[in-house]
């Protein structure tokens, strides 16, 4: 069962632009491919694990 939480899309999709740029050739540095993993990391909520399961 798929619990819905206050995951926050509308920071997610201004992010997505960022996926796209990575995709079409990895024209960003390695250093700001990482620096957005981490933001995306960030953006789920501590608990989204534990309250999912």
């Amino acid at each position: 069962i798929y619990i819905s939480h206050d995951f926050n899309i509308e920071k997610w999709k201004k992010e997505v632009k960022n996926i796209d740029r990575v995709n079409s050739g990895m024209k960003e540095s390695s250093s700001k491919v990482a620096a957005f993993i981490d933001k995306a990391t960030e953006a789920v909520p501590k608990n989204f694990i534990n309250e999912s399961i």
